[in-house]
């Protein structure tokens, strides 16, 4: 969409702005669960490029910030766990999704974010 040649250049800026920010927090989510990262990883620097050209001129902030953490989560950095003035994620969540938000949480924690969650702290 950054593309002038792109084949949906011709829809207005707002429908333009919905559709990338939309796809760019797609991708950062994918990218969150290892089988999503490796089937990005795989197809090769095209995903990585766009997300690069996206996370620094995208057309909204939001797409460039879910871009960049797309990016993030396709680095082989590893988060280091900081918790001096490091504020928590507490996550609510419909209980009929727990186990979903049992894996999100362990994500999270793997990549070094410190969480808030009822099934692991309130024991």
């Amino acid at each position: 969409m950054i593309d002038s040649s792109h084949a949906r250049d011709d829809l207005n800026d707002d429908a333009k702005a919905w559709l990338q920010t939309t796809h760019a927090e797609c991708l950062a989510q994918l990218a969150v669960f290892p089988e999503g990262r490796e089937a990005l990883l795989r197809q090769g620097p095209a995903v990585t490029e766009a997300l690069q050209a996206v996370a620094e001129a995208g057309l909204t902030q939001e797409s460039r910030e879910h871009a960049s953490a797309a990016l993030m989560a396709m680095s082989d950095r590893e988060l280091q766990l900081t918790t001096e003035g490091q504020k928590h994620i507490m996550i609510s969540y419909n209980w009929n999704v727990q186990s979903t938000i049992a894996r999100v949480n362990d994500s999270l924690l793997a990549r070094g974010y410190a969480t808030w969650f009822d099934l692991t702290n309130m024991k």
